[in-house]
């Protein structure tokens, strides 16, 4: 029996042909009237509306899923970072009670130890503290002028007994002493170089030293602090400030952590109008380097306006090309 076809196109946003929908209709029972035509016309274009839709759910249930997996995985990785400082603080005050009073040295250094422990404790609990208000108005700022080398100051004699322990030097040259009064958030700021002093000692080989210095400009400083250990691999440097984020040669170290130390500093930097900048020289450069207990360079560096104004975003740019 003789038939007529309509065809009417389904589409995704964009124009993207997704296909057709088909109709057939004998011709006995006259032609599609202009009311079937946009009848079938409308149904395809909401179906290529659903299909468009359910791509895009598809879609954001993958990203769901990635992203629990790496909130389990954080979230396993948070309670090891509580729990060591605290397994190691209960263990501490025991070992205390079996020191002669008359030994000095020895109750000093378990006093240096538990410092060590609680100040740990206090960066995980303050690193907590940002990612559960990121996003959120109820992490304030308290911009005034503050005195950043006593910040930078402060945080290597908090680390000197850690790095101690492993031989390691912490050192600072004279331009982070020559650094000018800056705006920012001293707490805030102190936080950021912490974070970046524990990590320059946990990823040094033993015998190295960590080095810190500065450079001051008319309208920004940078500060930098490098180390010598296994290097950060060049695929895992765009990755880094992200969080959950480790390499395989963390992993190899087996150090602990969750990686969200760098992505704290780099969201307290952005808030001051500032920018961090990683250089490393990854491990497979010369691993033989690796036998000799020889460190492959790896430098953190923070540039911040030297004031803070809603007029100069994005200028230290310019600085920087200096």
């Amino acid at each position: 029996m003789p038939s007529q076809c309509f065809i009417a196109p389904i589409t995704q946003v964009g124009d993207v042909l997704l296909g057709v929908v088909r109709a057939v209709k004998p011709v006995t029972l006259g032609l599609f009237s202009p009311e079937q035509r946009n009848l079938l016309a409308d149904f395809a274009r909401e179906l290529g509306i659903v299909l468009h839709n359910h791509e895009l759910v598809s879609s954001d249930t993958r990203v769901l899923q990635k992203r629990l997996a790496a909130l389990q995985y954080g979230l396993a990785e948070g309670i090891h970072e509580f729990r060591s400082p605290l397994h190691n603080i209960l263990s501490l005050s025991t070992e205390i009670r079996h020191i002669h009073p008359s030994d000095s040295t020895g109750i000093k250094e378990i006093h240096e130890r538990l410092k060590d422990e609680v100040y740990k404790l206090g960066r995980r609990i303050n690193n907590y503290l940002v990612v559960s208000l990121e996003g959120r108005d109820d992490m304030k700022y308290n911009f005034q002028k503050i005195e950043l080398s006593d910040i930078i100051i402060r945080c290597v004699e908090r680390f000197r007994h850690f790095a101690s322990r492993r031989n390691i030097q912490i050192t600072y040259d004279k331009s982070v002493k020559a650094l000018p009064t800056i705006d920012g958030d001293g707490g805030k700021l102190e936080q950021v170089f912490e974070n970046l002093t524990e990590n320059a000692v946990k990823y040094s080989f033993d015998n190295q030293t960590v080095g810190i210095s500065a450079k001051t400009k008319e309208r920004t400083v940078t500060v930098s602090i490098s180390d010598f250990g296994l290097g950060i691999p060049l695929n895992v440097q765009g990755k880094i400030f992200e969080g959950y984020t480790r390499s395989v040669e963390d992993k190899c170290r087996f150090k602990p952590g969750t990686g969200l130390g760098l992505r704290i500093s780099l969201q307290i930097v952005k808030k001051h109008y500032g920018e961090i900048y990683v250089h490393s020289e990854p491990l497979f450069v010369d691993p033989r380097r690796v036998g000799l207990n020889e460190g492959f360079h790896t430098m953190f560096t923070v540039m911040l306006p030297r004031r803070l104004d809603e007029t100069m975003k994005g200028f230290y740019h310019e600085d920087a090309s200096d």
